[in-house]
């Protein structure tokens, strides 16, 4: 992925940014929080067994750059979320 912003990700998917900063490039896209490569766009699936959401604050721990969240309460106000 080449100069895609947080931006493009929320006019792409119509959802709506809760925090965090417009801007920010993202440069992978990673459904496992196991395999970050860096400035990745978190999606978290929810499986039968496993809600991925869970996983989130590890995933900004291995250099996230964003995810996306279909839950709008939840956020840690520094990354950005998109709804």
């Amino acid at each position: 992925m080449e100069n895609i912003t947080v931006k493009d990700i929320v006019a792409a998917t119509g959802g709506r940014l809760l925090c965090g900063n417009a801007a920010q490039k993202i440069e992978h896209l990673s459904i496992d929080s196991r395999t970050m490569k860096g400035n990745d766009l978190f999606v978290p699936l929810i499986g039968e067994k496993v809600d991925a959401h869970r996983f989130i604050p590890q995933v900004f721990e291995k250099g996230a750059a964003a995810t996306l969240t279909s839950r709008g309460g939840e956020t840690d106000g520094g990354h950005p979320w998109i709804l």
